[in-house]
C-alpha cells in the first residue's frame, strides 16, 4: 500500500522552490550574519561591535517575526476593524512564505544601518577623548533626528503598501518591515544604548582608544590672550640711551 504522490504544473514548481528556498536559508542567514561580523569588525577595529550589532539585529528579527506570527496566524488584533484591512480575512491562517524569507535581507540592512549611524557618533565622541558616558549620550543625540527621520519615513512609506496593497504576500511583507523599522528605532536603540554602557571599557575591544586624561590640556583663546596680557607686564620695556658722537642706542 505504498502511494508516491506527485505534483505537476504550477503548484508543483512552487513547491519545489519553496523546498529549495526553505533549505538554503539557514547557509544564507549564516553567511550573511558572518559577513556582517567581518565588515563591521573591520571597519570598527573591534570585535565586540559586530557581536553587538548581531545580538541588536536578532532580537529585532525575533519581534518582527513574532509579531507577524501573532498577527496572521493566531490572529491576535482579528477584534480590531484594521483586520480585513491588512489581509488577516485569510480563513485558512496560511501565512505567505515568500515574505520572510524577502524581509530578512532588508530587515538586516535597516537595522545594520541604523546600528552603525548610532555606534559611529559614540566612537567620534570617545576618540575625541570624552569620558564613555559622555560619548554614549553624545552619540544619541547627535544621531536621534536622522535616525528617526529615516525610520519614520520608512514605516510610513511600508505602511501605506501594507494597506494599500490587495496581494497578502505584499501585505505581510511590508507588515514585517514596518514592524522591524519602529522596534529598531525605538526599543531596539535603547538597548543599544544599554549594552554600549554596561560594556564599558570593552565596548570597543581590542581596539584602544585614548583616556579622558591622556588627552592635551588645551587653553581656550580668552585664557592665552589674557596670559599674554599678563607675561607683558613682567617684561621690561627697551629704554633708549644717548651716549655721544653715537646717537640712541
Amino acid at each position: 500500500n505504498n502511494f508516491t504522490v506527485a505534483i505537476e504544473g504550477g503548484a508543483g514548481i512552487e513547491y519545489d522552490v519553496k523546498q529549495e528556498v526553505y533549505r538554503a536559508a539557514p547557509r544564507c542567514i549564516a553567511l550573511t550574519l558572518a559577513i556582517i561580523f567581518v565588515l563591521l569588525g573591520s571597519f570598527f577595529r573591534s570585535l565586540v561591535v559586530p557581536l553587538r550589532s548581531i545580538i541588536c539585529l536578532v532580537l529585532t528579527q525575533g519581534f518582527s517575526f513574532g509579531l507577524f506570527c501573532l498577527t496572521y496566524q493566531d490572529e491576535i488584533f482579528s477584534w480590531t476593524r484594521m483586520a480585513s484591512a491588512i489581509g488577516m480575512s485569510n480563513a485558512s491562517h496560511e501565512l505567505s512564505w515568500l515574505a520572510p524569507v524577502l524581509a530578512f535581507s532588508v530587515i538586516v540592512g535597516l537595522s545594520t544601518d541604523y546600528d552603525i549611524f548610532l555606534v559611529d557618533r559614540v566612537l567620534e565622541n570617545s576618540v575625541a577623548g570624552k569620558e564613555h558616558v559622555d560619548s554614549i549620550v553624545g552619540g544619541f543625540c547627535d544621531s536621534a533626528s536622522t535616525i528617526s527621520v529615516a525610520g519614520g519615513i520608512m514605516a510610513i512609506s511600508l505602511g501605506g503598501l501594507m494597506f494599500g496593497s490587495s496581494s497578502p504576500a505584499l501585505q505581510e511583507w511590508a507588515f514585517l518591515l514596518c514592524c522591524a523599522v519602529l522596534f529598531d528605532i525605538t526599543v531596539g536603540r535603547a538597548i543599544r544604548v544599554v549594552l554600549l554602557r554596561y560594556t564599558g571599557q570593552y565596548s570597543w575591544w581590542p581596539r584602544k582608544l585614548p583616556l579622558p586624561e591622556d588627552q592635551p590640556d588645551t587653553c581656550s583663546e580668552e585664557e592665552v590672550d589674557g596670559g599674554a596680557a599678563d607675561g607683558d607686564e613682567d617684561v621690561d620695556a627697551p629704554t633708549l640711551s644717548m651716549r655721544p658722537g653715537k646717537g640712541f642706542v
